[in-house]
This record gives structure tokens, sequence and C-alpha cells, in this order.
């Protein structure tokens, strides 16, 4: 509810009627198939499978609709994902999530790429953290690169610590048959589970995030870093068959595979805001080339403060990330808050006893093992919490229980241990199941040890920041733009790294994880000194009976916590404060004028269209002050000429579209008709009030066929034969955009098994 209730203030203009047009963000009512919409026009194909997937489903929805929806859905997934994520790795609680959720939509990043238009590029940042979620599953199914974990039939065994010989073996079903609620370990992996459902959801995370070449790039990394090195070939293999479009399209019509303008290098660098620097501006999650694309609160000292809020926040979970959890402690009679104890991977720290304490007192004491997602008989990781015994009618606790084996110690009614200390050479084994700190006297609970996966993939994610922020700084410096103009001129294809800003994204899930956990580590720090909130009972105080002792759960929203989780969200938000209400209400809903529609029914022969003024960017009346693209392109059923050249920071970027320049050309000189049938051009369209240059065309035009006149557009036919410039790869195109949609549902299959079958472990 809360992602839902942040989205709803970004983008709430949208809501009303109308179509989102903003600089490169244009929607309309209805798209078509056309060779450019599926990546085979003269340009290359940075907009594919997004310009094909709203050709097919404009026909049945408006394609206004649509691009609200998707955008409003991949705000609301990026804020969720980021509480799933941190729960999974972390167990933090809701307070805590609530944090990560804040710096996941409410950051520089989100309003930058917003106000530039980029609403499908938001759709692959909002796919990160389910990616690196569901990357880590599959790491954990294997149990990790060094076999952390594993599974021995029903059982599983797990040391207390380096240089201790002491093990606990619990089991894993109850008397009935059924699988109980103790945690197990997801061992290697099992082709008899439900392993496909985890590499499902990791398909439908790469292609939600292929709705663009760079979202595919963005999640491939993440992907990639996370799965652990077995797991690299099917990952790598989803990604491709994810990124299938723009692939195929880019090696079918061979626009893709010609050398970019090095002038974009320098245009599209990352730039530095006030007080920050380029450095600065990155970490702090902002820093678009774009100096117009930004929120007004980031052209002031507010830029600073937010970067170094943000900054604090992050540093302070920083060391509870790469250790892979976050301890709880409780009290008697009352829950306690959060905090966050870093501990090297597979260290399992003692409990440390009450001065009085004696051995057979702190029997039950000891470290459980690691916390990990619980499985069904098929393996599949499941989200809820683990139920405990404190969960279970009374009459379900005794056959959790069996009689102890011949010659172990065996246990009082209350689940304790007798005074009697185990013997040197006896073996500390226990066949209960897991017990959870909610089953224990507050005087004996545990402290979790920490996952060595979580902590794995915490400190992977950690360094992807790292270089997220690093790697487009260096690529700001003259060196580093040294290097990548080289790339561009030599390599076909790496233009798709010219905006390296946009890589920054890549350290939006590990902030969030780092953020939650700060949150919980300054929870504690306050708590720790506030009555009711320390680590136990007062030593003095006599024990009672464990029997007799009341059961409390730990508490994930102690009011440390609540206050700390506020302060953090209030802080988060402030500085930020204009990417509310649609960033300042420069991102709104506008309304094409009719002519747009009439033009488009009048579009029934053959031939490409070009159009008039000059260039790709338009300043209509309706469209607000901010230029935007040409609408044509997915206005008109057919393919539209685009030269594909950009004005930046007052030079002029080329673009692959040689054949839109020289129709453009031959227009603006007052060329005849012949020559424009020879390009392929069939149909001129004159976009009316909006600024652009003009030249000669008038001597151009009065030699066409009028077929629209209007006040917003006039529309004309070019006489004669016009050469047909169908291509011949559009199946093999279209063929890979299906595989793509089929990855893109893929995730269903994670759930419509579970819905049909009743859940064993409820």
């Amino acid at each position: 509810m809360y992602s839902a209730l942040l989205t709803l203030v970004v983008a709430g203009p949208l809501l009303g009627p109308g179509y989102l047009l903003l600089r490169d963000a244009v929607s309309t009512p209805r798209s078509y198939l056309t060779d450019s919409a599926l990546g085979l026009g003269d340009a290359a194909p940075r907009a594919v499978p997004q310009d094909a997937l709203l050709a097919a489903l404009s026909t049945v929805v408006d394609g206004g609709l649509i691009v609200k929806a998707i955008l409003l859905a991949a705000l609301w997934a990026a804020g969720y994902g980021a509480a799933v994520l941190s729960r999974e790795l972390l167990r933090a609680p809701t307070a805590a999530q609530l944090v990560a959720v804040t710096v996941a939509i409410w950051n520089p990043f989100v309003a930058e790429r917003l106000l530039q238009g980029h609403w499908s590029l938001l759709t692959g940042y909002a796919a990160l953290p389910w990616t690196a979620l569901a990357a880590h599953r599959l790491r954990q199914r294997i149990g990790g690169k060094d076999g952390v974990r594993q599974r021995s039939g029903e059982q599983r065994i797990t040391g207390r610590g380096a240089g201790q010989g002491n093990a606990a073996v619990r089991s894993g079903h109850d008397s009935t048959g059924q699988g109980s609620r103790c945690r197990e370990s997801p061992g290697p992996q099992d082709d008899s589970g439900r392993g496909y459902r985890d590499w499902a959801v990791l398909a439908g995370c790469f292609a939600a995030a292929g709705l663009t070449p760079t979202g595919a790039l963005l999640a491939g990394l993440v992907g990639l870093t996370v799965a652990g090195r077995r797991n690299l070939p099917g990952v790598l293999a989803l990604l491709i068959a994810a990124s299938a479009p723009w692939l195929v399209a880019t090696i079918a019509s061979g626009a893709g595979t010609e050398t970019s303008d090095p002038a974009g290098i320098a245009a599209f660098a990352a730039r530095a805001e006030p007080g920050l620097g380029t450095l600065g501006s990155l970490t702090g999650l902002g820093g678009i080339w774009n100096a117009d694309a930004v929120p007004w609160s980031r052209t002031t000292p507010l830029a600073m403060v937010g970067t170094a809020i943000l900054l604090v926040l992050v540093a302070l979970g920083v060391r509870t990330v790469a250790g892979g959890f976050i301890r709880r402690r409780t009290t008697t009679g009352s829950a306690s808050t959060a905090d966050s104890a870093p501990a090297s991977v597979g260290a399992r720290p003692e409990a440390t006893p009450a001065p009085d304490e004696t051995d057979a007192d702190r029997t039950d004491s000891r470290p459980q093992a690691d916390p990990v997602s619980d499985e069904t008989d098929a393996g599949a990781t499941d989200l809820r919490p683990a139920a405990t015994d404190s969960d279970r009618p009374p009459s379900d606790l005794s056959t959790l229980t069996p009689a102890p084996a011949a010659g172990s110690t065996p246990l009082t009614s209350a689940g304790a241990r007798p005074q009697a200390a185990p013997g040197p050479d006896e073996t500390d084994t226990d066949f209960r199941p897991a017990a959870t700190d909610g089953d224990r006297p507050p005087s004996a609970r545990s402290t979790p040890t920490p996952d060595p996966i979580a902590a794995r993939t915490g400190r992977r994610l950690l360094i992807l920041a790292a270089a997220a922020v690093l790697l487009p700084a260096l690529g700001a410096t003259p060196w580093g733009m040294d290097v990548l103009e080289w790339l561009v001129v030599e390599v076909p294809g790496a233009g798709l790294l010219r905006d390296t800003q946009k890589y920054v994204a890549l350290a939006m899930p590990a902030y969030t994880l780092c953020a939650a956990a700060g949150c919980v580590v300054l929870a504690q720090r306050f708590g720790a000194t506030t009555p009711g909130l320390d680590s136990g009972p007062d030593p003095a105080t006599p024990k009672p009976d464990s029997a007799s002792v009341a059961v409390h759960r730990p508490s994930t929203t102690g009011p440390a916590l609540i206050a700390v989780a506020a302060l953090f969200i209030a802080a988060l938000i402030l500085p930020l404060v204009d990417l509310a209400w649609g960033v300042g209400g420069e991102m709104r809903a506008v309304r094409y004028p009719a002519a747009w529609q009439e033009a488009a029914a009048r579009v029934d022969g053959p031939g490409d269209v070009a159009v008039l003024p000059g260039g790709m960017f338009r300043k209509f009346p309706y469209s607000g002050s901010a230029p935007v693209l040409d609408p044509a392109p997915r206005m008109l059923p057919n393919d539209v000429l685009q030269t594909g050249e950009l004005p930046v920071r007052g030079r002029t970027v080329s673009g692959e579209g040689a054949r839109a320049r020289r129709a453009e050309q031959l227009m603006l000189e007052g060329g005849s008709p012949t020559e424009l049938a020879t390009l392929g051009v069939g149909w001129v369209l004159v976009e009316h009030r909006t600024p652009g240059p003009m030249g000669e065309s008038e001597m151009t035009l009065a030699q066409l066929d009028p077929v629209l006149r209007t006040p917003d557009l006039s529309l004309y036919r070019v006489p004669g034969t016009i050469a047909e410039r169908s291509s011949a790869h559009r199946p093999l195109v279209i063929g890979a955009h299906m595989l793509w949609a089929a990855l893109l549902l893929a995730p269903l299959l994670a759930f419509v098994p579970t819905l049909r079958r009743p859940d064993r472990n409820r």
C-alpha cells in the first residue's frame, strides 16, 4: 500500500484523460506494427520491443492507457520489489521496508528520467530488485559457490561454529507425514522440485526489463552478478532470449551495426550538480546529461542536502548488508526493537549469557541454523514468515517431539534440558524441530546467524553499486571520454553506452538494502538507552521456571524503530519534495488535435512519410514548453523517416537515418517529387504551429497532391511510382518478439500450479 501511495503522489497527474507527451515520452491513441516499430527501420532499434508491444496492444486498448498503466506499475514494482528484497535478504522489519520503498521511488534518478520521458527505462529500473531476488533464490537452490548448504534426506546437520564439534540434527516432518514449518536449507539443485519456477520468474524479470535494450543490459548485469557461477549459462541464455527482438532486428536491418557519432559521448556524459561535482551527483543517483530535465530542487543547495542524507542512510547499513542479516533482540514481557550485527560469513556468534546464568539455564540459547526461506516439499521458496510452535494448537506440539534416542538426554515437558551439562564426549544432538525465538523464554532467546548466501548477495550488490557510480564518473573525465569515443567509433553498437548516467540505476538495489539496514541499526542504538529496550532481563531478577514464562514474539515495530523510519522517510522526501505530483506538474496528460486521427486515416497507400519542419523535436502549444519527440512515427500507419539527429548542449549528434536526411534536405532545397519517390517517400506531412526549418519546401509542396489541410496538419501525396522498401525479415523479427512475449508471461508458471494445490505448510 505504501508503494502504491508514493506512486500516486508522483504520477497522479497522469490519472486524468489524455496522453503522455514529454520529451522522449510519446504515447498515442493507436500505434502500428511498422518496420520501424519492429526495429527494421533505418535507425538503430532503441525502442524495441517497446513500440511493437504498444502497436499490438493498442488495437484493443487505448495506447495512452497502456503507457500510463506500465509507468504506474513500474513505479509501484520498484518500491515493492525493494521491500521484498530487504525482507528476503535481511529479514528487515516492516518499518525498515518502508524506508527501502522510499529510496527506490523517491530519488533523483526517478525524477530526472520521468522528466526526460524515459518511462520504459523505468520499467527496467523497477525490475532490478526482482531480478536480484530471483537470482538470489537460484543461488540458494544450489547452496552457493562453495556448497555452503547441503541436504541429506529429510535432515540437516549444521555446525555450531569454527572449531566446535557440536551439531544439531532436526527432522523436517511431523507425525502426520506433512512437512513442518522448521526452516530447511534449499540444498543442491533439485530437478524434481519447483526450480523451474525460479527460472521462470527470472525470465519474466529479464523480459520486463528488456522493454528497451538498456533495460535488458541493466537486469542482465544484476542477474549475472548475483546468480553464481553454476547458474551463469542459464542466466546468459535467458538474457539473450529476452533481448532477441532488438538483437535480431539489429542483425537483420544492419542499422545497429554502424558506428556512432563520437560527439555523443561528451553530449551525454554525466553532469555535475550544484556543490556536488560529477561523482557526488552520481552517488546521489542524479547527474543526468540534460540540465533541463531536472527538478527545481536539484538546481539548488537542496541537491547537496539530499545527497548527504541519502549517503548517510546508506553508510549506516553497509556493514549489515555485507553480513547478510539483521539481528533482533527481545525483552521479557515486551518486544524490542531490531538491531544489526554484522558478522563474517559463516561465523555463528554465541548468545551472551547473563552473569548468573548456568550452562543448564542457557541450554537452548545457542545460535540456530542459517535463516533461509521456507520451502514446500517441491522446494519452492515462500516469502511468508515461518510458523512457529506458538502458532500451533497444543495438540500438535506433542507430535513434533520424538522420543529421545538411546543414550541421549531426555527433554522436559517445557522443552528445556535438565540441569546436568553434557559430558565432553557427548554429541549435543537435538531431534526437535528447529526452535525460534518466539518459542523460548525471553531470557533464553538466541541471535540468528547470518545467511552466507544472503551475505554474498549483499556484497555483490554493493560492489555492483560502487561500479555503477564510479564508472560513469570516470566516463565523464577527459580520458574516460576519449576511451568511450574510441569505442563508439570502432565498435558497432557501442553507442548504447553513451548515456552513462543510466547505469547508475544499478546502485538502487544495494541502496535500498543499506537504507533499510541503517534504519534498524540507528533504531537499536536509540533503543539500547531506552527503558524496556535492553537486550534481556535484569540479571538480578530471579529466573522463573521456563514453563511458566509467557512467550513473546520479536517485534518488528518498536517505538524507536518507527520513529527512526519516519525520520528517514521525511529526510528522503523533503529535499526532493518537487518530485510530487508529476515532478512539479511538468509531467501531465495532454490532448492531441483531431487532425492527427484524420491524417492517420488518410494515409492509405504505399510509401514512407517525410515530415516538415526539419528535425525530430517539436514544440506544440498543447505539449508545454519542453521539446517533444515528433509523434508522427507512432501516430501514422506507414513508416515515418527520421534523421536521428539530436540537439544536445548546443551541438548536434548525428543519427543513423541517412535516407531521412537525404529526403529532408531534398525538401528544404525545393526538390522534385520524382526524387522523393525514388527514395521511397509516398507522403509528406507538414506539422503547423511548431518551430523548425522549412527552407524552400513550398516549391516541393506545390508539386504534390494535397490530401488534408487543417490549422494543425497538412498531408500531401507524392505522385508517381513509389519505390517499395518492405523488409523481408519481418517474420523472423516477429518471431523474436513472440519469444520475448512468452518470457514476459513465464512467471505465471510460478503461481498457477500453486493456486491449484493447497499449501501443505498451512
